[in-house]
């Protein structure tokens, strides 16, 4: 109950993403930031045959199907597809704001659930199309200053600066990134109010 309490508080603060100018132009997508009953989150790495964001790391989630408006459905549908997670394991609690990607012409609904199971109890499966790994990392270590750093990366001939995370072989950088920085700040800052 305390996590869910937390994770509330943070959601309610007004916190926006760094340097982000928000365009209403682009696809609708939905991901799901995941955070176990232990406090772990739930990350994929993608397969280098997706058409877009090849061996990336990335929350479970995907377009918004025809006739979809509510990205929560989005985000659990895609969870079920991508790596088996059911319903009945989602505890949502909010959204974080939504987020551009310029690089792949989305705007990103992400919604925050917890689980009501600990991660090693959960049995998933990856959809091997689209998934080529399910790992959970502590919140923790994102929560931790010494895990992340920002790098000036380059796309298109324009340089940008990037969040990065490294969890063991897995470089978590982008879309992913910003969507964890922002809700760590989050709970961080809700937890000294």
């Amino acid at each position: 109950m305390r996590l869910r309490q937390q994770i509330e508080r943070a959601l309610k603060l007004e916190f926006p993403y760094f340097d982000c100018t928000l365009e209403n132009k682009g696809t609708l997508a939905a991901v799901l930031l995941f955070v176990s009953h232990d406090e772990h989150l739930l990350l994929t790495k993608r397969t280098e045959s997706v058409e877009t964001h090849k061996g990336q790391i990335a929350f479970p989630g995907g377009r918004m199907d025809l006739g979809e408006t509510d990205p929560r459905v989005t985000a659990t549908r895609e969870a079920l597809e991508e790596v088996g997670l059911e319903s009945s394991h989602i505890d949502i609690v909010g959204e974080l704001p939504l987020l551009p990607v310029y690089a792949s012409s989305h705007l990103i609904h992400p919604v925050v659930a917890i689980g009501k199971s600990k991660s090693h109890e959960m049995e998933l499966t990856a959809q091997v199309s689209e998934t080529a790994e399910i790992f959970w990392v502590p919140l923790e270590f994102f929560l931790s200053e010494r895990t992340y750093r920002t790098e000036e990366r380059e796309w298109k001939g324009h340089a940008y600066t990037t969040h990065v995370y490294q969890w063991n072989q897995h470089e978590i950088w982008g879309a992913t990134a910003i969507m964890i920085k922002n809700f760590c700040d989050r709970i961080q800052k809700a937890s000294n109010i």
